[in-house]
């Protein structure tokens, strides 16, 4: 039912923690967009994140959050504070867990807290760009997010993609999946099956509806009983 009542939600909040309160703004606002301010050839073009204050401002009293320079060459000139903030929140191990990634490609309105400050995930994932130049974290769900519509959320591609999403459950390494690809509806879910019954049920359908030419029979089999059971146990595949 995870799928749905992401899907259902008004706005799925990303809720990050309170550690990232000791990166000190220098603002009251909580909640942020960023805005993009255009500028002649000749100057540097700028990026800063403007808050809407939930508390009672102060006449005078400005709103911005975060103010990120990009120089003439495109690079960023922003305070340590600041990339320090956005290196840490990209390496976050939120990002490692397999049901955010449901959580990420359903909701359909999304909002990144982390310790005072709140924004919509088109704002974070803006300044996560400018700061960090790796694909991993949330800038590897947002491209995820972006491949929605493009063919790639097969259940093979998106095994194959997470195969090291974390959970405690290993049945979930499937049935956490199986609700984000195209190719799975119907797909029998039961957490009082054992595992080896997992690992048929997701063999069965793929041989079935022919979704796995001859030759990546066997190489999905190894992947979906890693996934299940670690390669040195279960079915032998050969």
């Amino acid at each position: 039912m995870m799928k749905w009542i992401y899907f259902r939600a008004d706005t799925v909040v990303i809720w990050l923690g309170r550690k990232y309160s000791k990166y000190h703004m220098g603002t009251k606002a909580t909640r942020c967009d960023i805005v993009l301010q255009g500028t002649s050839q000749d100057e540097p073009q700028k990026s800063r994140i403007v808050g809407e204050v939930t508390s009672t401002v102060e006449p005078g009293e400005t709103s911005e959050v975060v103010s990120v320079g990009l120089n003439k060459e495109g690079g960023v000139n922003a305070s340590d504070e600041e990339r320090e903030m956005v290196m840490e929140l990209c390496a976050d191990g939120y990002w490692d867990r397999l049901w955010i990634i449901q959580e990420i490609s359903q909701a359909r309105q999304k909002e990144v807290c982390f310790g005072n400050l709140a924004m919509d995930w088109k704002a974070f994932i803006e300044i996560a760009t400018l700061h960090n130049s790796s694909c991993e974290g949330p800038l590897r769900l947002n491209r995820l997010l972006q491949e929605k519509y493009s063919g790639s959320h097969t259940l093979r591609k998106l095994l194959e993609g997470h195969r090291k999403a974390l959970c405690k459950e290993p049945r979930d390494k499937i049935y956490g999946l199986v609700g984000l690809a195209a190719d799975a509806i119907g797909f029998p879910m039961d957490y009082g099956k054992s595992l080896i019954e997992i690992w048929k049920d997701s063999m069965e359908p793929m041989n079935r509806r022919g979704l796995l030419p001859m030759s990546d029979v066997i190489p999905f089999g190894r992947l979906v009983r890693s996934l299940l059971i670690g390669s040195c146990h279960g079915p032998q595949i050969v």
